[in-house]
C-alpha cells in the first residue's frame, strides 16, 4: 500500500492523498524515487482518516438498521395477508361440540331456547 504524495497519470494514475496498491514492485520502486508515493500501512492513518471511516462505518450502520426494520414491516404486512384466517368464534355464544348427543339444549334462528323434550315431540309429531 502507497500514498499518494503527487497526483500522476500513466500506466496507474491517482490523485493526491489517495492509498492505492501496486503490485508491480518495479513500478512502484520509480514512483517512490520520483517522490510521487510513499509506502503507507494502516497504523499511519492519522486521526482524522480513522475519524472520517468512523463517522462512515455509523452512516452504514443506521442505514442498514433502518433497511432491517422496513423488512419487519414489510414481513409482518406479508404475513398479516397470507390467507390463514381462523374461524371466528363469538365468545358470548355456548360452544357445543356436533358430535355430543347429550346436547339438552339448542337455541333457534329468533335466539329462543329449547329444550330436548319439545325437539323429541316435534320428531314424533314428523314421524306421525
Amino acid at each position: 500500500m502507497y500514498l499518494v504524495n503527487t497526483g500522476f497519470s500513466g500506466v496507474i494514475s491517482a490523485h493526491k492523498g489517495q492509498v492505492i496498491e501496486i503490485k508491480d514492485k518495479k513500478i512502484a520502486d520509480d514512483l517512490v524515487g520520483a517522490g510521487y508515493i510513499q509506502p503507507y500501512s494502516e497504523k499511519d492513518k492519522n486521526v482524522s482518516e480513522i475519524k472520517k471511516e468512523n463517522e462512515a462505518l455509523i452512516k452504514e450502520n443506521e442505514t442498514l438498521k433502518a433497511e432491517i426494520e422496513a423488512l419487519k414491516v414489510e414481513l409482518t404486512n406479508v404475513g398479516s395477508t397470507e390467507d390463514n384466517s381462523q374461524p371466528v368464534v363469538d365468545e358470548n355464544q355456548p360452544t357445543v361440540d356436533p358430535l355430543d348427543d347429550k346436547s339438552t339444549e339448542d337455541v333457534d334462528n329468533n335466539g329462543s331456547e329449547d329444550t330436548d323434550k319439545s325437539l323429541k315431540a316435534d320428531k314424533k309429531s314428523a314421524k306421525a
